[in-house]
């Protein structure tokens, strides 16, 4: 997948049609909320970077559907 710009992303953030399509594809967990997305922004580093949402996966199939629909609506994923 090439670059997504900042800016788009930033568009993206906690976006209501991806949450919807992810719940409808997925068995695992989709967290879109503010406070889901701010536990997710930062690890032990000084970095903090909020993401469009958080994905928890519950089997193979979850991730496999997860890389095909950012595939498709182009945003990058970061596995924890």
């Amino acid at each position: 997948m090439s670059a997504v710009s900042q800016s788009l992303l930033r568009e993206r953030v906690g976006d209501p049609d991806l949450a919807a399509r992810l719940k409808r594809n997925l068995r695992g967990e989709v967290l879109f909320d503010g406070y889901s997305r701010g536990r997710y922004s930062t690890d032990a580093s000084i970095y903090q970077i909020e993401p469009v949402g958080v994905v928890v996966p519950r089997d193979e199939e979850d991730i496999e559907s997860v890389i095909s629909i950012a595939a498709e609506e182009r945003v990058p994923l970061l596995m924890r």
